[in-house]
This record gives C-alpha cells, sequence and structure tokens, in this order.
C-alpha cells in the first residue's frame, strides 16, 4: 500500500494512524489521544517507517487490553509498565488461593483503613478522659445524674483504666475483655457494672470515629438469679449498733434510718436534705433529680424511722453531713466493718467477715415492711418500684418471730 493512499488509516479503531508532516519531513503518527469530558488526553508516538508504527499500535492495544480499561499515557486508571508486572505478580500469588485482585485489593483497603485508624485511635486512659468530660457536660445539662457519674469514675479508677489504661483503643479484642471480666474478684454484679461501663466507653469510642464496633457486646456475665438478700434481726442490731457508736453517728444513724426503715436507695440517701424530711407528717420527699428513675415521690416514713431520725434532725443540709462521696464511703464502711462486714478495697475483716450484698438495706426494708403490712401496691409506691421489680428483687419470705424482733431493734 502506498503512503498516498494510506493517509488516513485505521487499526480497529484504536489508536489512529496518519501520515503527517513534521517540520517538513513525513513521520507515520500513532494517535492514541482519546476526549475525557471534554478535554484531549493521551500520547502521539512518530515513526519514520509504516511497518514501525503497526507494531506499535499492536503493543498499544495489548497493553490496553490487560489494563482493562483506559489507555496508555496520561488517562486516569492507566496501567504503566511497572504496574502491570506488579499485577502479574500479584495474581501468580492469589491464584493458588482462588482469590481475585479485586478481592484482594478490597481487603488491603480496609486493613490500611483500619491500621490509620489505629495510629490516630487514643490510648484507653486519655480516651476515658474525654468520656468523663463527655458526661460532665451531660451533667451540668440536667442529663446525667450526679450519683452516676460518681459511680463511673469509681469503676474506672478500680477496674478499668489499671488493667486497660495503657492500651490502644482499636487494639483491644472480645475474648481478652472476655478473660478480664471473669477474672474480676468481686460480685456478678460488680462484673457486670464493670462490663457495662466499658462497653459504654466502647460506643463513646465508636461515636469519635476511634474503632468501628465494639468488643465488649459479645461478652457475657452470668449472674445467678436468687433470694433476695435480707439482714437478720442480729444483723441488724450489730449495724445499727456500730452505727450510733461511730463518731459520725449523727450522719450514720439517719443513713441507716432512711435505708433500712424508708427503703431509699443508696444513692437517693447521699442526696436527702433535711428540709425534704417532714418528721411532723410521717413523710420524706425524693426529689426527681436524686431519684433513678427520674421522678419524685413521697416516702411514709414508720413510727420507728421517725423515732431513729428525731435525735439528728436539722433544718437544712444532706443527711450524711458536709462530706464528699468517697469520704462517706470510707465513713460508712468503717461502721459496718464494725459489725462484721468484710471489705477486701481496705483489708477489713478479710479472714472472718462476710462480702456486703448490694442493696441489702432496701431488701431488708421491703422484706420487713411487706411482712407487717401485707400491702404491696403501697410499698411500690414508697420505693418507687413495679410489683414485679418488688417480688421478684426487694422480698424474701420471712417468719412472724424475724418480723418482730426486726421492728423491736429499729424501734429501740
Amino acid at each position: 500500500m502506498s503512503p498516498a493512499s494510506y493517509h488516513h488509516k485505521k487499526s480497529n479503531g484504536w489508536p489512529i494512524i496518519r501520515l503527517v508532516d513534521v517540520r517538513g519531513m513525513k513521520r507515520w503518527m500513532v494517535d492514541t489521544r482519546q476526549s475525557v469530558k471534554g478535554r484531549s488526553m493521551g500520547r502521539r508516538f512518530f515513526h519514520l517507517e509504516q511497518k514501525e508504527a503497526l507494531k506499535k499500535a499492536e503493543e498499544l492495544r495489548e497493553i490496553k487490553a490487560l489494563s482493562g480499561i483506559a489507555v496508555h499515557g496520561a488517562l486516569p486508571g492507566v496501567m504503566t509498565e511497572p504496574e502491570r508486572i506488579d499485577a502479574l505478580e500479584a495474581l501468580n500469588i492469589l491464584r493458588p488461593i482462588r482469590c481475585s485482585l479485586f478481592e484482594a485489593a478490597q481487603l488491603a483497603r480496609d486493613y490500611l483503613q483500619r491500621r490509620r485508624v489505629y495510629h490516630k485511635a487514643p490510648i484507653i486512659k486519655k480516651a476515658w478522659e474525654s468520656y468523663i468530660e463527655h458526661k460532665a457536660a451531660e451533667l451540668e445539662r440536667g442529663e446525667f445524674r450526679k450519683k452516676s457519674l460518681s459511680s463511673l469514675k469509681s469503676t474506672g479508677r478500680r477496674l478499668i483504666l489499671p488493667a486497660w489504661g495503657t492500651r490502644r483503643i482499636e487494639s483491644v479484642q472480645t475474648p481478652e475483655i472476655q478473660a478480664w471480666v471473669n477474672t474480676i474478684l468481686s460480685s456478678a454484679n460488680t462484673r457486670r457494672g464493670a462490663k457495662t461501663v466499658f462497653g459504654q466507653l466502647m460506643n463513646f469510642a465508636r461515636a469519635q470515629g476511634w474503632r468501628q464496633d465494639n468488643p465488649v457486646e459479645p461478652v457475657t456475665v452470668k449472674v445467678v438469679a436468687g433470694e433476695p438478700t435480707a439482714l437478720t434481726p442480729d444483723q441488724t442490731k450489730a449495724l445499727l449498733q456500730a452505727c450510733r457508736a461511730h463518731p459520725e453517728a449523727a450522719s450514720l444513724v439517719p443513713y441507716f434510718a432512711v435505708c433500712t426503715v424508708a427503703g431509699l436507695r443508696p444513692g437517693e440517701a447521699e442526696q436527702l436534705d433535711w428540709k425534704d424530711v417532714h418528721l411532723n407528717e410521717g413523710q420524706l420527699k425524693v426529689l426527681p433529680e436524686t431519684s433513678k428513675i427520674k421522678q419524685s415521690r413521697y416516702v411514709n416514713l414508720e413510727p420507728e424511722a421517725v423515732a431513729l431520725l428525731k435525735p439528728y434532725a436539722c433544718k437544712a443540709g444532706r443527711i450524711i453531713g458536709d462530706v464528699s462521696i468517697s469520704k462517706w464511703t470510707q465513713i460508712w464502711q468503717d461502721a459496718r466493718g464494725a459489725a462484721g462486714w468484710r471489705f477486701a478495697g481496705r483489708s477489713i475483716n478479710m479472714k472472718k467477715g462476710q462480702n456486703w450484698p448490694d442493696d441489702v438495706l432496701r431488701h431488708t426494708f421491703a422484706t420487713y415492711w411487706l411482712a407487717r403490712h401485707n400491702d404491696v401496691m403501697r410499698l411500690c409506691a414508697d420505693m418507687g418500684n413495679s410489683p414485679r421489680v418488688v417480688g421478684k428483687h426487694y422480698r424474701r419470705a420471712v417468719p412472724k418471730g424475724e418480723v418482730a424482733a426486726f421492728w423491736k431493734i429499729v424501734g429501740s
């Protein structure tokens, strides 16, 4: 074929081969240019001989077929020669395990994204500080209780930070969390509480973009359901005597009274103010901001409760006095320790004492009050609970002799 008749030959549509004039000299041009979004992109190659141009066009078609997208040159998606070699080597690695190059690229992308998140994520100690600041802001807005914040801080200080403080948020995995929960030397309720708080921290971390999941969610804590624990009359007597003999009796006896003989929750009792205790009317008021269920209620006081409170009554101020919660915890532990209870954290009665049961004073009140009055609905109103909860968690069967002995002790 003569050059004159081959002025505009196409090779299967792309690339275009033309005989052109370049500075007064005839050249065979292999034109790879294409229009992308209104712009001409691609390269041109010039050859002296037609057969060289045809050979170059064939090479470019092979490269395009291998890359699968775009064309040789500056177009987006082009596979360069080093990339083509890498792709072939990658395919040789992946074929024996039946993994496509596309699947491998997706896995690599996910891994690299996680690695970038890992390097950005803080250690758990720093994440915990941010979480506490977040909850403190909720407290200021009235969306969180002061007692709950104190409990949160206590759990973090005693259990979470000693075990996890130096670890990065992203590095923590479910199996090691399960192992940690199982090794907590305390009650099942304490283990469940630790798991709950750690899970809340991980939810906060996920919201901050520090990790993509919550590894605490699959962790399990078994709490064996049993009959509610209530103090016996002898245990009640020993505790009341210890409160009266303590230097802080003016705080301990009223606290004992509103918990054991009026059924307040510990957090409600710790925040109860004398101005909300109406001894003449035989009532006390629990404010919504101190209540677990965020509702106010009036609690009818038994004559024994009124008698215990009267010697220490004040016009205003918390019934536990002007002390911090941590200081009050120590005072309350000292009184219970004097009555024979065991507290491992302070090495009190380690050899012979019993562990203090959770919510035992509230359970004690419900048990002996219901045995005296047999009025479930009134008890539910005073305690701020449903009949189902009261029946399941807050009372147990006791003989009449113990009932009479209990009321005699708290009324003495």
